[in-house]
């Protein structure tokens, strides 16, 4: 959507009333923003992982508008809020981060105590217990950016129309061609081609980007602000994983959060938001009352806990900048049917 409508959107919902327009939604309605990197500028600007990221300056703006105008709860306190049938004159909204990325602690977290924000943060595991562990799409980057040599892949077996997309990247390795890549080509791949592909990358020699530790972790937790909730071990994705492993990968998570932090998880994220058919036996066998999607949309009473629908909080700019009463739009749910089934 063009900036100039969603600004001219937003101003509309203003002029009628956030409060009256998000009470026609329904009882106990409620927004669970989700994050994954707060960056600087330069940072953002040179990654192929761009979608990933929120600029520094555009969070806090954010996270001002949300402390003066939203009433922001955890997300196991909106859900209850929600299951009371709950009435509020503002926004409802909780916020959430996926990934355990480092820059939480150094740029994220920093905003979020200024203006007393709580949040839940998303952990996969063995990212922070396997310093040499990178996520697929970060080693990526990092191999494209050290322009390889078109012949690494050869003998890999990968199909040839992928196989082309490759070689073309390494001759023009720019940002963006690599997001597309990324995004594109690679995403669409077979579960064990992909495997298959990101097995042969050469790992980089600088883990990029930085990682939470469990010490950093424990102190966050300690703070009062932050709870957090399961990710699983490896970042799977899940519809390509049968039950069992799934299982593992999600119980092994929480357990893993509960020991080091000595408090009980009870929400689930699932990675890059691919729900499994059997979700329902995984997470009550393991344990987990709350499960996030990256399905857009708010939530309310009726909501299905284990299917909570998130807002990728780059879809509440007007472009690249930050607007008041359209994020509050948003946030109000006054412009969900805009999106229908979108997901982010």
């Amino acid at each position: 959507m063009k900036a100039m409508l969603k600004r001219i959107l937003g101003k509309g919902c203003a002029s009628l009333g956030f409060a009256r327009l998000a009470d026609r939604l329904g009882p106990g309605r409620f927004t669970v923003l989700m994050f994954h990197r707060i960056v600087d500028g330069p940072t953002l600007r040179a990654s192929a992982n761009a979608p990933l990221m929120l600029e520094e300056g555009l969070f806090r703006d954010m996270a001002e508008t949300l402390a003066s105008e939203c009433r922001c709860l955890p997300l196991t306190e909106a859900m209850a809020w929600a299951g009371t049938d709950g009435a509020s004159v503002r926004p409802v909204v909780a916020l959430t981060f996926d990934d355990g990325y480092g820059d939480f602690r150094d740029k994220a977290f920093p905003i979020l105590r200024r203006f007393g924000l709580p949040a839940t943060m998303y952990l996969p595991t063995g990212f922070l217990d396997e310093e040499d562990r990178f996520f697929w799409w970060d080693a990526v980057e990092a191999f494209f950016s050290s322009r390889p040599e078109k012949g690494r892949f050869d003998a890999a077996g990968l199909p040839a129309a992928f196989a082309d997309a490759v070689f073309a990247l390494a001759v023009d390795p720019g940002p963006d061609k690599v997001e597309a890549f990324i995004r594109g080509p690679l995403r669409r791949l077979a579960p064990r081609d992909r495997a298959r592909f990101v097995d042969r990358l050469a790992p980089p020699p600088v883990r990029r980007p930085a990682m939470l530790d469990w010490d950093a972790v424990r102190e966050l937790a300690a703070t009062g602000l932050v709870e957090f909730g399961a990710h699983g071990v490896t970042h799977p994705l899940l519809d390509e994983v049968d039950l069992e492993p799934a299982l593992q990968e999600v119980a092994t998570s929480k357990r893993r959060i509960e020991e080091e932090t000595g408090r009980t998880v009870t929400s689930f994220a699932y990675p890059s938001g691919c729900v499994p058919p059997y979700h329902r036996q995984m997470l009550a066998r393991a344990g987990i009352g709350l499960a996030v999607t990256t399905r857009f949309g708010g939530n309310g009473a009726a909501t299905d806990p284990l299917l909570l629908r998130r807002v990728d909080a780059r879809l509440c700019l007007a472009g690249e900048t930050f607007d008041p009463s359209y994020f509050l739009a948003v946030c109000s749910g006054c412009l969900d049917w805009l999106h229908g089934t979108k997901e982010a």
